[in-house]
C-alpha cells in the first residue's frame, strides 16, 4: 500500500458528484437535492472547475460519478462531462463507475453509458422488502430493483449492489430475502453497510420522536453474522469493512480512499488529495454555482497536511481495509519517525489491532467495533501531534 505523503500524485483518481434525485431517501445525509430547475447551471459550474483544476500532468485512470442520483440525469449532461475530463486531463481509465437507481436505469442508458467506456455501475437497492423501502421513502419495488438488476447485468460485466441493514422494518425474512437475491444472482461486488442513526437526516428525527421503530440491536448482530458467513460461503472476500468481492473486482476508485492515493473532487462536497493538500468543496449546491459559474473556489476545507496529519490519515484510512497497512511502506515513506505510534496504536488498542505479516491491520473484534477504533487512533494522533482530522 503506497502511503499518501510524498507520494506519485501524476495519476489520480477523479470523483464528480452529481447531487440530483427524484426524491430524497429517510436515511440521506450525503448531498443531494430535488430541486431539478439547476441542473444545467450546475454542470456549467462542473465545466468550469474542471478547466480550473485541468492539469496535462495528471493521469487520471479512475472516474467515478456518484450522487445524489447520476442515472437520473439526462445521457447529454454525462457526454458532455465525460468530453470535458478527457479535454481537461491526460486520460487511461481502468475503471469508471456510474452510480444508478432502479427507478430511472433505462436500456438506453446502458447502452449509451456502454459507449462511453463506463463499465463498472453501483447500483442502490437497498433492500429487497417492499414495506422497507416504502418506510424509507424508496421510490422503487423490490421488483423494479430485480428488473433494473438484469438490465444491467446484460450490459456491464462489473455490477455492484448495495444493501443497508438495519432500516426500520427490517425482520430475518428481509434479510433472508437479500441473501437469496445474492445466491441466484451473483453480483459480483457487494457493499453491506449498517444503518448508522448519528447524523441528522428525516428517518433520525422520526426515530427521535418515536415515529418509526428500529429493529433490536441483538437481532442486527446476528443477522449481521449470518449476512458475513453466508457472502463467505458464497465466495465472496472481504476486503474493507463494508465491501465484499468476487473475482478481484473489489473498487479501484474506493481503494485510493482508503490507501490515502491521489484524486480529486469535482461538484458540490467532493473532496480532493493530491500530494499533502486536502479540500472539499462547499456542500451547498447554490453556493456552489454561485462560486464556479464565476470561476472561483468555495471550499468547506482546505488544508496542506503535515507530515504527521498524512501519517495519521493513512493509518486511520487504510486499517479500513482487511489487508491493513503494509508497514514496510510506511517505513519507506516515513523512515523510522513513527515506530513509537505504532507502538502507542497496538499498546491502547491492544484487543482491537494486530501486525501479521508486517501488516497492522483490524483483529475480529476490531472490525465489529472500527468506528470505536477509528475515534481511538485520531484521539491518540491529536495527543502526540496536535489536530490531525
Amino acid at each position: 500500500m503506497a502511503v499518501g505523503f510524498l507520494s506519485d500524485y501524476k495519476s489520480a483518481g477523479l470523483y464528480v458528484h452529481l447531487p440530483f434525485c427524484k426524491s430524497r431517501c429517510s436515511y440521506c445525509d450525503y448531498c443531494s437535492v430535488t430541486d431539478t430547475s439547476v441542473i444545467t447551471e450546475y454542470f456549467l459550474s462542473l465545466y468550469n472547475e474542471i478547466q480550473m483544476r485541468s492539469d496535462k500532468t495528471i493521469l487520471i485512470d479512475t472516474l467515478y460519478i456518484g450522487g445524489g442520483t447520476p442515472s437520473f440525469i439526462e445521457i447529454r449532461f454525462i457526454e458532455e462531462l465525460v468530453q470535458k475530463v478527457k479535454r481537461s486531463f491526460i486520460t487511461d481509465i481502468k475503471e469508471f463507475v456510474i452510480e444508478v437507481n432502479p427507478d430511472s436505469l433505462t436500456e438506453e442508458k446502458c447502452v449509451l453509458y456502454n459507449n462511453l467506456g463506463i463499465n463498472r455501475v453501483s447500483m442502490g437497492i437497498q433492500s429487497l422488502d417492499n414495506k422497507i423501502l416504502g418506510n424509507v421513502k424508496r421510490i422503487h419495488t423490490a421488483e423494479e430493483a430485480l428488473e433494473s438488476y438484469l438490465l444491467a447485468s446484460k450490459y456491464f460485466e462489473n455490477i455492484n449492489v448495495d444493501f443497508i441493514l438495519g432500516l426500520p422494518g427490517e425482520t430475518a425474512e428481509s434479510v433472508s430475502n437479500n441473501l437469496s437475491f445474492i445466491r441466484q444472482y451473483k453480483p459480483d461486488h457487494i457493499s453491506y453497510y449498517i444503518y448508522d442513526n448519528s447524523h441528522d437526516t428525516l428517518l433520525k428525527r422520526m426515530i427521535d420522536a418515536k415515529l418509526v421503530s428500529m429493529p433490536d440491536e441483538d437481532l442486527i448482530s446476528d443477522w449481521l453474522d449470518e449476512i458475513y458467513l453466508f457472502l463467505e460461503q458464497e465466495g465472496y472476500e472481504r476486503y474493507e469493512i463494508s465491501c465484499w468481492a468476487k473475482n478481484g473486482k473489489s473498487c479501484l476508485h474506493n481503494k485510493k480512499y482508503w490507501q490515502n492515493l491521489s484524486y480529486l473532487g469535482i461538484g458540490a462536497s467532493a473532496g480532493g488529495h493530491l500530494k499533502n493538500l486536502r479540500y472539499v468543496n462547499t456542500d451547498s449546491v447554490k453556493a456552489y454555482i454561485e462560486s464556479f459559474l464565476n470561476g472561483e473556489y468555495c471550499y468547506s476545507v482546505y488544508s496542506e497536511n503535515s507530515q504527521d496529519q498524512e501519517f495519521i490519515e493513512s493509518i486511520f484510512m487504510g486499517l479500513r481495509l482487511l489487508q491493513g497497512v503494509d508497514l514496510s511502506y510506511v517505513k519507506e515513506i516515513f523512515g523510522n519517525k513513527y515506530d513509537s505510534t505504532i507502538y502507542e496504536f497496538l499498546n491502547k488498542l491492544r484487543p482491537y489491532l494486530i501486525v501479521n505479516n508486517n501488516c497492522l491491520k483490524l483483529t475480529e473484534n476490531g472490525l465489529n467495533f472500527s468506528n470505536f477504533v477509528f475515534e481511538k487512533i485520531l484521539e491518540i494522533g491529536d495527543n502526540l501531534y496536535g489536530h490531525t482530522e
